[in-house]
């Protein structure tokens, strides 16, 4: 995780969030302990996070993602979500996720949905 990722948050079928990391992931030999579970060492990072109002179901928008599909890409040829983490992913896969989206969304993904309206001729 470096800083600038972008993390989908998937449940059940539908996107319910959004990430994007503040900074690079970094190795700390002590982790914070939650729910009383001692994972004693391991990556830390930092996200900031906006969880959708309206989540954004998975069957509106994988068959597009499938076009984009690299080597480990969290989608695969017939659609379907990866089971894992951490797969590659990137602006033009979100822009795609955001397309299936009205809801007014603040900071950077609300920049990113802009950036695809004015990039299909809809800013002046």
């Amino acid at each position: 995780m470096r800083a600038g990722d972008i993390v989908v948050h998937d449940c059940k079928g539908h996107v319910v969030a959004l990430s994007r990391g503040k900074q690079d992931a970094a190795h700390r030999g002590r982790l914070p302990k939650p729910f009383d579970e001692d994972y004693v060492s391991g990556l830390i990072f930092f996200t900031e996070c906006v969880e959708l109002e309206h989540p954004i179901l998975k069957g509106h928008f994988a068959g597009a993602l499938v076009a984009l599909s690299v080597k480990y890409y969290p989608i695969d040829r017939t659609g379907r979500v990866r089971q894992g983490y951490f797969f590659p992913f990137d602006m033009d896969g979100l822009r795609v996720i955001l397309s299936h989206s009205s809801e007014a969304l603040p900071d950077w993904p609300g920049m990113v949905r802009e950036s695809q309206q004015c990039q299909a001729g809809g800013c002046s």
